[in-house]
């Protein structure tokens, strides 16, 4: 076959119509990458742009920003600091381990001499600021130490104070619930639990470890409220409320002959005292006191199932249709707990028992809600205490925040937290 080469001379129409196409094409990729590069030129500016103003906000928050975020951190430590040692100052721990007459009825199956009791090798000295030195050689399955029992009301507690790395088959301070029956271990970190009623508990410490094992430990026995302990955990030793020491120095300044008079003058002089303590703390759990609204008002509460007072220094209504006011109290899914009401006027006070916890008060214009409609409400000096704040003191006071409450500000604040176990007991092991 004879070798040919493309002639321009020979070449057919179809032949440049492709080359022409061809050269459009080509003509329009060069446009197509010029475009490109124009528009890679602008993202380039873009992006300058865009650094500049990072560097600018970087800047800024350097500059402006962290100062004001350490100043609020310090601000936010110092005032954590201050409340773990407002907390550490009260009467923290509930467990009485300060006074040995008590310890002493608790241990009887040992020997007691002084401050030392000895059982199953092992000797359980009782410190004076309430801690237990354990020593000796084991030579027994189990050995137990009983604490006095403790009266708690109902609420969630934390129990402290067993040496680090305890457990079930070595050491620990447990308390058994006498309700429940179920028990609740410390093994060195602190164990969170509720109480559902006041009720009395049991609580020891238990020595597992094996035969003949050589024991030096010290425990620092403590129960106290779940949010006293996320504020503190340091032990603190037992001491009487301001409430209790005082009743306590009372008796002793009566006549110890005559039971029945030392106590009128104690309970006269208690109640002039506690009047005191209870209307200078967060007696009103009612966070408005001074209020009015269309149909009806809500009030923002915190309360835990219990008996109450829910009182008015006034409540006035534009409604014609009934001299009451209804009122509701609702848990934080806006459903009823309670519902009552009260007749307008000074000086109303209305007696609630709550079953459950309740986070609003709805304050009605009348006596029901489709009565309400258009009609305003006004409530001032709005209080809600305990019915036993009550019984001592019907004096209104404003809104405070309790301790508890104080400490979740803070959090909300960018404070921290401990983080301690939870636990709703478990079954004797």
């Amino acid at each position: 076959m004879a070798n040919t080469k493309y002639n321009p001379a020979n070449a057919g129409r179809s032949d440049f119509d492709r080359l022409f196409s061809a050269a459009d094409d080509t003509e329009e990729l060069v446009n197509e990458v010029h475009t490109a590069r124009g528009a890679h030129s602008s993202l380039d500016d873009r992006l300058d742009a865009a650094d500049s103003n990072v560097a600018e906000i970087q800047s800024d928050i350097t500059t402006n920003v962290k100062p004001d975020i350490e100043v609020l951190k310090d601000d936010v430590e110092t005032a954590e600091k201050g409340i773990a040692r407002l907390t550490d100052k009260t009467a923290k721990n509930k467990l009485n381990t300060v006074y040995l007459a008590a310890m002493k009825t608790y241990n009887t199956e040992g020997s007691w001499s002084g401050n030392t009791y000895t059982i199953d090798g092992l000797e359980f000295e009782v410190e004076q600021d309430g801690t237990i030195e354990v020593t000796g050689t084991h030579d027994t399955i189990v050995t137990r130490f009983y604490l006095p029992v403790p009266t708690l009301a109902a609420g969630t507690y934390a129990i402290s104070g067993c040496p680090a790395s305890g457990s079930a088959t070595k050491y620990c301070l447990r308390l058994k619930d006498g309700i429940t029956e179920q028990y609740v271990n410390d093994y060195g970190e602190g164990e969170v639990f509720p109480i559902a009623t006041a009720q009395p508990l049991s609580v020891e410490i238990k020595i597992a470890l094996e035969y003949n094992s050589t024991v030096e430990l010290t425990f620092k026995p403590m129960i106290c409220l779940r949010d006293e302990f996320q504020q503190s955990d340091k032990y603190v030793p037992y001491c009487p409320t301001q409430q209790e020491a005082y009743l306590e120095s009372l008796a002793l300044e009566g006549d110890l002959n005559d039971e029945e008079s030392a106590r009128s003058a104690a309970d006269t002089k208690q109640t002039s005292a506690l009047t005191g303590i209870i209307n200078g703390g967060s007696k009103n759990r009612a966070t408005v006191s001074d209020t009015s609204g269309t149909r009806n008002v809500v009030i923002p509460v915190n309360l835990p199932a219990g008996e109450y007072i829910i009182s008015f220094g006034e409540i006035a209504s534009t409604d014609t249709d009934a001299s009451v006011c209804r009122l509701a109290l609702a848990d934080a899914t806006d459903t009823a707990v309670w519902t009552g009401g009260t007749t307008r006027g000074e000086d109303k006070s209305i007696s609630v028992t709550l079953e459950a916890a309740a986070a609003s008060l709805y304050v009605y214009a009348s006596d029901n809600y489709s009565h309400s409609g258009g009609d305003t409400v006004t409530v001032t000096n709005l209080m809600i205490c305990t019915k036993a704040e009550w019984d001592i003191s019907q004096a209104f006071v404003p809104y405070c925040p309790t301790m508890p409450e104080l400490y979740a500000m803070i959090q909300a604040l960018g404070g921290g937290n401990r983080s301690i176990s939870e636990s709703d007991g478990e079954e004797e092991r």
